[in-house]
């Protein structure tokens, strides 16, 4: 181009800020259920969901422990395969309860995971992929917000589907 606009070399600067290959592993979970879906900086694509029967409180101690050992077995075991294939950056495990905590210190001493970035725990409302989407947008995920487009994108779909439910007379296209 022989000219340029100064919007257009404004957008060239902000778009090159962004980590190329950033990846983010997110991993919603709850009692017998994780949905693993990974985050680039321009999509958000689900890997997988397990599913595995946990007992209740008024089975013994033993096999909910072991249950619970196998389920974050088969979780970890898609987290390793996902890790060995694609550079991630960081892990985010989100859900209710204890169950993201009891999963975050299982991954770190007993599944032996070469190359383990750092994971995060953040509250969330369940282990479904609705609560990756509620995590997407939380005040938590503020400082890794700056790295990932994706994510800024979908907060100004957020504000914008906001105004059309609000005052659709304050939208206007850049």
């Amino acid at each position: 181009k022989e000219k340029w606009l100064e919007s257009e070399i404004k957008r060239l600067k902000k778009s090159s800020t962004f980590e190329a290959d950033f990846n983010m592993l997110m991993i919603a979970i709850e009692t017998g259920l994780a949905n693993i879906a990974l985050i680039t900086n321009f999509s958000h694509n689900r890997i997988a969901t397990v599913k595995k029967n946990i007992p209740g409180k008024r089975y013994e101690q033993s096999y909910r422990n072991k249950a619970y050992e196998e389920f974050f077995s088969d979780v970890s075991r898609i987290l390793s395969e996902k890790i060995k294939s694609v550079k991630i950056n960081t892990i985010i495990i989100c859900g209710p309860g204890r169950t993201k905590n009891r999963f975050d210190q299982f991954i770190k001493e007993k599944s032996q995971i070469p190359n383990l970035p750092k994971t995060y725990c953040i509250q969330a409302s369940s282990g479904t992929e609705s609560a990756i989407l509620e995590t997407l947008k939380s005040k938590e995920l503020t400082s890794l917000k700056e790295n990932v487009k994706f994510v800024l994108k979908t907060e100004k779909i957020e504000s914008i589907m906001q105004l059309f439910a609000t005052n659709s007379d304050l939208i206007a296209t850049e």
